[in-house]
């Protein structure tokens, strides 16, 4: 009767969380090349489709705690948060004025190798200090460097391991110079060696970013249009690697692989099931901890430090309770971006920060339609468009927020060369 009423409750907010976003998507039928959408995509995914799976399979606990009686609750926040955000990105009409802005070849070609260099470079000392695998998942071999990872990581080399974001950057200003037949085969060699190291690296939102960049900077830049079976079949063959890579993330090899309805399933429920941590942190605060009122954001000025400087730096408070409500198991497990909020400033905390994403959303939006032909602009928007994943899904600003900066320095140093 009680797990009757719950659920009862549940589904009522969630036809509401849906018609929410059905109207929108009717009413202004957002075009896919729109952050709005990739956020809703997510938010859908997360918010609808994962606790209804959670809910039929009667998986509703985590950390030895069943969160079912918190489900209401959680979707009535998660609904306030997507109508705060909805609005301000509806209303926010800021922009920056068309700005001309062309990149020389010669400048270009130098920062890429620049920052290409020095990418490889940070990637290949982490492994070495780490004593692992340049690639860290080998489906050939019958150990899984991967599986390490959550201890190795504590050797304060964190600052290196992200080196490897320099490359999605510097990968998409070779694919510019391959446009404009600066370079010949260069790009090809670039492309092996990258998108080799970002598949075995074994993180998906780097594989999800370089791809999907990649293949909109592509798009735009040579005004081409994809047909309907060929995103049929790259959504299809985006759900197989990304099934392998999660397989081998938690697998020694390819020897007990069996690509099945019920695998695939079974991997891609896993890989959205971000409500139940949400839930979790529903139900633990303020009832056990009190809300941590701008620690997780205060902690962006300590994260830059790295541990091998202060090896004593703290922990964030959110960190240890995530720790907590996890049973333990924090590496492997996230929290949406409304959970951070929640947990910060409650309710309200929800309905400030995700307005605030939605006018960022539409900020961004709104200068790279004004400067669409920009190849600087259109290298940032495609790699924000992706990085969105990472904002949405990775409740811990300090995290992404240096994220960005690795993505999003190369971009910024190619301006800086551009103007001098």
């Amino acid at each position: 009767m009680i797990y009757s009423f719950y659920t009862s409750s549940f589904y009522a907010y969630t036809l509401f969380f849906i018609a929410l976003i059905t109207y929108y998507i009717l009413k202004k039928r957002p075009l896919l090349e729109e952050p709005v959408s990739f956020a809703l995509l997510l938010y859908f995914l997360y918010f609808v489709i994962s606790p209804i799976y959670d809910i039929l399979t009667k998986n509703t606990t985590m950390g030895g705690v069943n969160l079912l009686s918190y489900y209401p609750k959680t979707q009535l926040i998660s609904t306030i948060g997507i109508v705060s955000f909805l609005i301000t990105y509806e209303k926010t009409n800021i922009t920056l004025s068309k700005r001309p802005f062309h990149i020389s070849s010669h400048k270009m070609l130098i920062n890429a190798l620049v920052w290409e260099f020095i990418g490889l470079l940070g990637y290949f000392i982490w492994t070495r200090k780490l004593g692992v695998s340049l690639f860290v998942i080998n489906p050939f071999k019958l150990s899984n460097t991967y599986l390490m990872l959550g201890e190795t990581s504590k050797k304060a080399t964190g600052y290196l391991a992200l080196s490897i974001l320099f490359l999605v950057p510097s990968t998409l200003m070779f694919l510019e110079l391959a446009l404009r037949k600066v370079i010949k085969f260069t790009h090809w060699m670039v492309f092996l060696i990258n998108f080799t190291l970002f598949l075995t690296r074994g993180v998906r939102y780097i594989i999800l970013i370089a791809a999907g960049s990649m293949a909109v900077y592509y798009l735009k830049r040579t005004q081409k249009h994809l047909k309907r079976s060929h995103i049929i079949i790259l959504t299809l063959f985006s759900i197989f690697i990304f099934t392998l890579v999660s397989y081998l993330r938690g697998s020694p090899s390819l020897s007990h692989l069996s690509l099945n309805t019920a695998f695939i399933l079974s991997f891609f429920t896993s890989s959205i099931s971000l409500f139940k941590p949400t839930a979790a942190v529903v139900h633990y605060i303020p009832k056990y901890h009190p809300f941590v009122m701008g620690e997780t954001f205060l902690y962006t000025f300590l994260m830059p430090i790295p541990r091998i400087i202060w090896p004593q730096k703290p922990y964030p408070a959110f960190l240890k309770i995530l720790w907590k409500i996890t049973g333990g198991r924090f590496f492997g497990y996230a929290v949406p971006n409304i959970g951070e909020y929640y947990a910060n400033f409650g309710i309200p905390g929800i309905i400030f920060f995700m307005a605030i994403l939605g006018g960022l959303l539409k900020v961004i939006y709104n200068i790279y339609k004004k400067n669409a032909k920009n190849e600087l602009v259109l290298m940032s928007y495609s790699i924000f468009l992706f990085f969105i994943f990472q904002i949405v899904s990775r409740g811990y600003f300090p995290q992404v927020f240096v994220q960005s900066v690795y993505l999003f320095a190369p971009l910024f140093s190619l301006y800086i060369i551009q103007k001098l």
